[in-house]
């Protein structure tokens, strides 16, 4: 028992000084952390009041050349100095008597400053010292770069004294006062009053050795407590900092040395059981990790799918769109065109009957006159009124025609004869000008069309073609075998394609849109009733066919006709049928 009570009696003991330890531990710090604050303390008081003095005896030195300054103008004698402004020579009476003025100034005030006459420059800034108590200045220019230039621009604009911020010369350290002299409001001269400030160098000197002993006596202080800093604080959170490293890098074995009994090595101890947990918490995180970049990967794979479906789909919209809106236009046009041929056939019918009167019996007239009065004036204007009429009934005669058309039964028919047969019905409207080049091979599929209407297309385009060149050029045509498609939804199927091109002036960019509208034409009036065009493309659509136009303004025309091929089963016999000749329709 009474071992038990000495070992208790040791470890009480034990356990009072390591309080003890931390208790003087935490003294050493807070006295070396006051001693700093103390000496801190002293050196921002003494550069404050440094800094106090200084401002002050610069107060103190501007404020007596200022003066020296609006007292020293009123004493010159305002006369002299606009008489010596006026004749601007430096030497002579008046400017003797304004030196001796000047150093009156000087003498009255304070010998050491110096006292001048600047003049300004007309209608500028700069100005010149003509005359001063240091004759060795003269003459000199205050310009921009000048260290007194900003204050002497000041004076000029406002006209009232100011003083200069200090300012080096070889003569040392000078403060400059500056009062205008003038007449109005136009400043003509200024009083300049140079001050040395060299007389405060000597305080200064005082407080800057009372400065640099603030700062040796800080130096020491920062210095020990740097070194107290190091051997306590800086050394184990250096290896506690290490500690701290490794384990960002995933070493978690780095070893704690410190065994310190104050809180760094309370901190210490904490941080290895915080180590400990972290180290388990980090491969836990390790596991979940791998899980998540697995589920990942599983939704990226799943992404990368609907992305590639949606991208199909969109696709196939923007296809089904596409063949949507180009069949809509197909319908419009077909609609408009069978709106406009049906209107065009009515009120042609209901015109013929009248127009029929009319061409009567303007003839009527005209055989009368010519027996009667022969040389009649008014033969003429009927025979101009006869012509038009005629025109009107060949355009009337065209839509009828068209209208009154039925469907024949189509038969298969041979396409190169076939418009071999058709250049040989304009064969006389060729002019040794034009070169006609044909090129129509034998063996081109048939095609299964109403062969009359088929021989007025190729006619009319023909005409077309050979009224584009009234000076001559090259007339083409050409066959061939290609692939037709009339819309998109539709299946592509083998036609037959054949191609009249001109070299004539070519059509307008702007009327090729309406080039196959009834009434529209690029002849001259009189030329083309507009029709021509028309009427072809209305047939060749009614063949399930197309009807295309290229062309380059300066460099031809091109139209090109494509009609379904029927299946091969060799040519035909020729052309047996006569050539219907149909009438000039014009191009339009």
């Amino acid at each position: 028992m009474r071992s038990w009570r000495c070992c208790a009696r040791s470890t009480g003991s034990r356990s009072e000084r390591r309080d003890m330890r931390i208790r003087v531990g935490l003294t050493q710090k807070f006295v070396l952390l006051g001693t700093l604050a103390v000496t801190l303390t002293f050196i921002v008081t003494n550069v404050v009041s440094y800094q106090w003095h200084r401002a002050t005896i610069l107060t103190e030195i501007s404020e007596k050349p200022a003066l020296i300054a609006r007292t020293g103008v009123l004493s010159l004698d305002g006369g002299k100095v606009a008489r010596f402004l006026r004749e601007g020579r430096p030497h002579g009476e008046i400017a003797e008597a304004l030196l001796a003025g000047l150093y009156g100034i000087r003498n009255r005030n304070d010998p050491r400053a110096t006292v001048s006459l600047l003049v300004r420059e007309p209608g500028g800034r700069r100005v010149v010292e003509v005359l001063s108590t240091e004759a060795g200045l003269l003459p000199r220019l205050v310009e921009a770069g000048d260290p007194r230039y900003e204050t002497i621009s000041a004076v000029i604009e406002t006209q009232n004294a100011a003083t200069s911020r200090p300012y080096e010369t070889e003569r040392g350290t000078f403060l400059s006062a500056y009062a205008p002299l003038g007449s109005g409001k136009e400043v003509l001269a200024l009083l300049e009053v140079a001050y040395p400030i060299n007389v405060s160098e000597a305080l200064w000197e005082t407080r800057g050795r009372m400065l640099l002993l603030s700062y040796f006596l800080g130096f020491l202080s920062t210095l020990g407590l740097a070194i107290y800093a190091a051997r306590r604080f800086v050394v184990p959170l250096q290896d506690l900092s290490r500690a701290i490293q490794g384990m960002t890098q995933g070493d978690s074995t780095y070893p704690i040395r410190i065994r310190s009994s104050d809180e760094i090595g309370q901190l210490a101890e904490t941080f290895d059981r915080m180590r400990t947990t972290i180290e388990t918490q980090r491969r836990r995180l390790e596991e979940q990790r791998d899980a998540l970049l697995r589920t990942k990967r599983e939704l990226e794979a799943l992404t990368e799918s609907l992305d590639a479906q949606v991208e199909a789909k969109t696709q196939e919209l923007k296809r089904a769109l596409s063949k949507l809106k180009d069949t809509q236009t197909l319908l419009i046009h077909k609609e408009k065109m069978a709106s406009v041929g049906e209107l065009a056939g009515g009120i042609a019918h209901e015109i013929n009957t009248p127009l029929g009167v009319i061409v009567t019996r303007i003839g009527y007239l005209l055989s009368v006159l010519q027996e009667e009065e022969p040389q009649s004036e008014t033969i003429e204007d009927l025979e101009a009124v006869y012509r038009q009429a005629i025109r009107i009934s060949k355009i009337i005669r065209s839509l009828l025609d068209y209208a009154r058309q039925q469907p024949k039964p189509r038969r298969p028919v041979a396409v190169a004869p076939l418009v071999q047969g058709c250049l040989d019905l304009v064969t006389e409207r060729i002019a040794p000008e034009i070169e006609v080049e044909l090129s129509l091979p034998p063996d081109l599929p048939r095609v299964e069309v109403d062969r009359e209407r088929i021989e007025f297309v190729f006619v009319n385009l023909l005409q077309n073609a050979l009224d584009a060149m009234p000076r001559g050029g090259r007339l083409s045509i050409r066959g061939g075998e290609g692939n037709l498609q009339r819309s998109p939804e539709e299946v592509p199927v083998a036609a037959v394609v054949i191609s009249i091109s001109d070299t004539g002036g070519g059509i307008a960019p702007e009327h090729l849109p309406k080039i196959f509208d009834p009434f529209f034409t690029t002849k001259a009036p009189g030329r083309g009733t507009g029709l021509g065009l028309y009427i072809s493309y209305q047939i060749i659509d009614e063949h399930r066919g197309e009807l295309t136009v290229e062309s380059t303004p300066g460099m031809g025309s091109t139209f090109t006709v494509t009609l379904p091929a029927m299946e091969a089963e060799g040519q035909g016999e020729g052309i047996e049928e006569d050539v219907y000749a149909w009438p000039d329709s014009g191009r339009g």
